[in-house]
């Protein structure tokens, strides 16, 4: 195939900070810039921006409203008229109609990666999928059969299964992957600990999430609150920004845990926070592939986790962490209690969850990307892939 190849990866939301933008970010890193030119096509903030030119892409504005915005359309066709793309990459659901109007037009492949399912069967919210989000499933479904793009890519080897009855053919599985060879700066640990007045010998828990309802923190600092974790020797750090952060406030606030527990806003630093904690959490309703429990395990840290998307698999079905069902407050509260109250357990999970992190690499993510772009460009066949490495 030709060098240089350029590829449009457009989203249709704003990025900043999470576990997609991780993503894009990991895959123009890590990707051969002599086969690949990357245009980032978003809303973005300045500081997604500045890490995009970093791996060498190039940003366009372009925000469309809604799912069937024409004037969206029209830009991006005018965008790929001044400065053609060989393909498109789409991370979400409302840039997808729009990008497969355009990418028809153009006579281009078109790449959608599955990040988060919108359609019904995913509802892990406790009580089942809301009637809006049942309808963008059945118009997702329905779009993915009128207009198939060139490769669907799940992020999800669960959720690749559940949609492989509905598939032409053209699911593939990639899961996401994290830096394995980011660490911590020296000293890590006990300055972060300092600055933020924990002792050295306390059991810190950490999450590390937008602050979103998806990702459950609401039940977990009633899990928290009901298991009684907080004291001098335990801390909960909750750190990320976001809509919820005023109305968790006030949940710490009610709870009366405000002495155990803190916000800490949005961090540069992951590595370094997570080198200073203990145990990591993830409590979320809902999630795929999530890159910040792949974080954590490549850290070494003790992981609890809900049963929700791979997790379960990412954790070696419970040998590398454990695992509790989602929206299961006390069923999270006690698998807390367990890990906290008992260091020798703490190591032991952590140790083999860093071990379980090695099939997580973003290098291979990035490949396994490139031979998807490949064989669209080519217009071969995929075949749908549904097991872990």
């Amino acid at each position: 195939m030709n060098d240089g190849r350029t590829v449009g990866l457009l989203y249709g939301h704003p990025l900043d900070v999470g576990g997609v933008e991780s993503h894009i970010l990991s895959l123009m890193s890590r990707s051969d810039r002599a086969r690949w030119r990357w245009r980032v096509v978003a809303p973005t903030s300045p500081s997604f921006s500045a890490r995009a030119a970093e791996a060498g892409a190039d940003v366009e504005h372009w925000a469309p409203r809604h799912a069937l915005d024409a004037s969206a359309l029209r830009a991006l066709v005018r965008a790929a008229r001044a400065r053609p793309f060989d393909l498109f990459h789409v991370h979400d659901p409302r840039a997808l109609p729009i990008a497969q109007a355009a990418a028809s037009y153009l006579r281009i492949p078109l790449v959608y990666t599955v990040h988060l399912p919108i359609a019904a069967e995913e509802g892990n919210n406790g009580g089942g999928p809301s009637p809006r989000r049942r309808l963008q499933g059945a118009a997702e479904r329905l779009l993915l059969r009128l207009a198939p793009p060139s490769r669907i890519v799940h992020v999800s080897a669960r959720a690749l299964a559940r949609a492989a009855s509905r598939s032409n053919g053209n699911l593939v599985h990639v899961p996401n992957g994290v830096d394995l060879g980011r660490a911590a700066a020296p000293g890590a640990r006990e300055r972060v600990r300092a600055a933020l007045g924990v002792s050295a010998d306390a059991c810190v828990v950490a999450s590390v999430a937008r602050l979103v309802p998806q990702k459950g923190l609401d039940l977990l600092l009633e899990a928290w609150a009901q298991a009684t974790l907080g004291g001098a020797s335990t801390h909960l750090w909750l750190a990320g920004e976001g809509p919820e952060r005023k109305a968790l406030e006030a949940r710490v606030a009610r709870l009366g845990i405000g002495g155990s527990v803190a916000l800490l806003g949005r961090r540069e630093d992951v590595p370094d926070l997570l080198a200073a904690t203990d145990v990591f959490v993830l409590a979320s309703r809902e999630e795929t592939t999530p890159i910040a429990l792949l974080e954590a395990m490549a850290a070494g840290r003790a992981c609890v986790a809900t049963d929700v998307g791979d997790c379960r698999a990412m954790l070696g079905d419970g040998t590398a962490g454990r695992v509790v069902a989602p929206c299961d407050v006390g069923g999270l509260g006690a698998a807390l209690r367990e890990v906290v109250g008992d260091g020798v357990l703490r190591q032991r999970l952590g140790d083999a969850a860093h071990e379980r992190a090695q099939m997580f690499s973003d290098v291979s993510m990035a490949a396994l990307v490139a031979g998807v772009y490949e064989t669209a460009l080519a217009g071969g066949q995929a075949r749908a892939a549904t097991a872990f490495g």
